[in-house]
């Protein structure tokens, strides 16, 4: 109530509104609103923005995917695969270049294998081998596979 009124008296007396504290917290990072520009941040220098790209377009991904469980011919659908052809041609080479950094490598594995990119075997391949950590190993692995068993292609033996 104090601060209420502390507030509205301040305005009254002509103060602006940053002056008087009304401004709501400012993000700190101005975040991108398209795949265009989450997909350069994906490549960028800042690792926080890589990190963050990726999370949020694997998150998308996931979005389009359940767009794809409508009835065969449903608008819903059409979009969802027109969607997925995008991410498709604009995320996927920035996934791939992204799996060769040790931040992004996993959403990078992730992402791939939810598009099925079949251009990232060899770079899913050398990142495996790689990659120290038994968890990333896993998601690569799986992403290895998927992408093999949609294409069809043999898959090679990993090392252990």
């Amino acid at each position: 109530m104090f601060r209420r009124t502390l507030l509205l008296l301040l305005l009254a007396l002509g103060a602006t509104p940053a002056q008087a504290g009304t401004e709501a917290y400012a993000p700190r990072l101005k975040l991108p609103d398209t795949m265009q520009g989450y997909a350069q941040d994906l490549v960028g220098e800042d690792a926080a923005n890589r990190v963050l790209a990726a999370r949020a377009l694997r998150r998308r991904i996931k979005v389009e995917l359940r767009g794809l469980r409508g009835p065969a011919g449903s608008v819903s659908r059409m979009e969802a695969l027109a969607d997925l052809a995008d991410y498709d041609n604009v995320v996927a080479p920035a996934c791939i270049e992204g799996l060769s950094v040790a931040n992004t490598r996993r959403p990078c594995a992730d992402i791939l294998r939810m598009l099925e990119t079949r251009d990232a075997l060899p770079a899913l391949a050398a990142a495996r081998d790689a990659e120290p950590r038994k968890g990333v190993r896993r998601r690569l692995d799986r992403a290895l596979i998927s992408i093999q068993a949609a294409h069809g292609v043999e898959p090679e033996r990993a090392a252990p």
